[in-house]
């Protein structure tokens, strides 16, 4: 017995440590990640925040232990085909008449468990759906109310709001209440066929006892026999029942796996791009000044989106041209919600035209960074956040992050509080220490850090906005970034780098007199250059009924 525990001790053992749950947990979270990284524009809107941290958190542990009682469901097969072979096999082997009857029970379990399964399969399926689903809007709301809590507050709502999260969660206790009432039925539902079908037998084969007909010491054997192959069908019944809870958790994983992605769109793009690139290089003497000299050009340009399974297209007129040249400073401008931040993300990669319409040329040896609006920071130090993008160790070297932010005015000698967390190992809420223009502005640093050949910043005015003198500093830091090639690195080594371009959104004055290159997008005339004369200048202040 001592050796045997052992066996099973060691076979339990392996059994945990190289079990498959955790592997396929790991798999479908990578799976389920990379998939929503690569999901297309149309997809992000249409996919709630919720539903993925939903799928990675509850349905896929749900999905691998439903489906992991397989392994459960083999070893009961085990037992019942041992069962099987010596309710066929003992009458021959103890020179006894084969009595059908004593299969009954072989033959009623899983016609009945079979039935019942068909006839409960809709209501069960509506139950565990609505379950489900509710704990998903549940889920959504309490991320909502975290996400709105600055609303909430200012407007005073806060008893609306949890009204609405303790009505979403007893929606949700009900249906779960219910799944589980349904389940529990079920369950218990192969339990009372296995208990008549035994009573069943001790019935009839009491009769043949008393008729010397069965011996009694077979049917005694018969008895716990029947008991242990009731419990068996059970146990495989409730193997049936436990992967048939994982459907609804199934279905979303699989929706969320099989959500459009545009890994081909922007696969075609790339290779247009260095198809593009390959031929305007062939024949060149010197490719170095080809290369440098190559513009970035966007002609025509048509987005299409998806909707309700329809293929439509971005309703803003982005006709006409747009050139810009390697190591300038250019500003898109125009009024409120016609196109500019659309042709800025097109420029930065971030949106994707359409492949069969007009051109979207980039060089295919530029890095382009798409810089948003809304700063975003990840759980790290504020040094890993400042560094996420650096290509050798002098770039990302605590100097060089603090000449950039002096730049920004982030370190001064009356402000201190980033330069202390700069070198800090601090990984908590360190960005609720600065105010909403100090986390924009560490959003161009970081920016700025990253050294790319193409900087697509939108809105970079929305900074300070109040302050002249920051504004000024922005820019300049923009200036200096396109004429040094480059924040923070040697003057000396200038003419080997590459020239850098930044391209941003912008109404302000101050950013239009900046610029090398101005140009308008509207409804109206689609894309077009303005003259730096004055004239445009004043007609793009007029038209644009929103400055930033």
């Amino acid at each position: 017995k001592l050796f045997f525990m052992l066996l099973m001790h060691a076979c339990d053992w392996m059994y945990a440590n190289q079990g498959v749950a955790g592997p396929s947990q790991v798999l479908l979270h990578a799976a389920l990640v990379e998939r929503y990284l690569n999901y297309d524009e149309s997809t992000r809107k249409e996919i709630h925040p919720a539903e993925i941290s939903m799928g990675m958190m509850s349905d896929i542990p749900v999905l691998v232990g439903g489906y992991t009682n397989i392994i459960d469901g083999v070893e009961v097969a085990g037992r019942l085909i041992a069962m099987l072979c010596y309710q066929f096999t003992a009458p021959f082997i103890f020179h006894r008449k084969f009595m059908w009857e004593s299969m009954s029970l072989t033959v009623a379990f899983p016609v009945l468990a079979a039935v019942f399964l068909w006839c409960r399969d809709d209501v069960t399926a509506e139950t565990l759906d609505n379950a489900n689903r509710q704990f998903h809007h549940l889920a959504t709301q309490v991320q909502e109310t975290v996400r709105c809590y600055r609303l909430i507050a200012d407007f005073r709502k806060r008893s609306d709001f949890v009204s609405r999260l303790r009505s979403s969660s007893n929606e949700s206790m009900r249906a779960k209440t219910q799944a589980e009432l349904v389940i529990l039925n079920n369950i218990y539902y192969a339990r009372w066929v296995g208990g008549l079908a035994v009573a069943f037998y001790t019935l009839f084969g009491g009769i043949k006892v008393q008729k010397e007909i069965l011996p009694l010491g077979m049917f005694l054997n018969n008895i716990k026999i029947f008991t242990a192959y009731a419990d068996v069908w059970a146990g495989i019944y409730k193997v049936l029942l436990n992967i048939q809870n994982t459907f609804p958790a199934l279905e979303h994983v699989l929706v969320l796996l099989n959500m459009p992605i545009d890994l081909n769109h922007r696969r075609q793009l790339d290779q247009q791009n260095l198809q593009a690139t390959k031929l305007a290089l062939e024949g060149q003497q010197d490719t170095m000044q080809a290369a440098v000299s190559m513009p970035l050009v966007f002609e025509n340009i048509v987005v299409r989106y998806t909707k309700c399974g329809m293929e439509r297209v971005v309703p803003i007129n982005l006709s006409g041209r747009m050139v810009v040249q390697q190591g300038t400073l250019v500003c898109i401008a125009g009024p409120y919600g016609e196109g500019k931040s659309t042709l800025l993300r097109i420029a930065g990669g971030a949106a994707l035209p359409d492949p069969k319409v007009g051109m979207c040329h980039v060089p295919a040896y530029l890095r382009v960074l798409n810089v948003a609006a809304d700063p975003i920071f990840f759980k790290g130090t504020l040094m890993d956040n400042l560094t996420i993008d650096v290509q050798t160790a002098s770039e990302g070297s605590i100097e060089r992050v603090m000449d950039i932010l002096r730049q920004f005015l982030l370190i001064s000698p009356t402000k201190k509080n980033v330069e202390r967390l700069l070198t800090s190992d601090t990984v908590a809420e360190w960005a609720e220490e600065f105010s909403e223009a100090e986390r924009n502005l560490l959003n161009l640093a970081r920016a700025m850090t990253s050294n790319c050949n193409i900087l697509c910043i939108h809105k970079p005015m929305r900074v300070g906005m109040e302050s002249v003198e920051l504004v000024k500093r922005v820019l300049k830091a923009f200036r200096d970034f396109v004429d040094l090639r480059g924040l923070g690195l040697d003057p000396k080594t200038r003419h080997q780098r590459h020239p850098r371009t930044v391209i941003i959104t912008s109404n302000k004055q101050e950013a239009i007199d900046s610029a090398d290159n101005v140009y308008m997008v509207s409804r109206k005339e689609g894309i077009h250059q303005l003259l730096k004369d004055g004239t445009g200048i004043e007609q793009v202040l007029r038209q644009a009924s929103s400055l930033e």
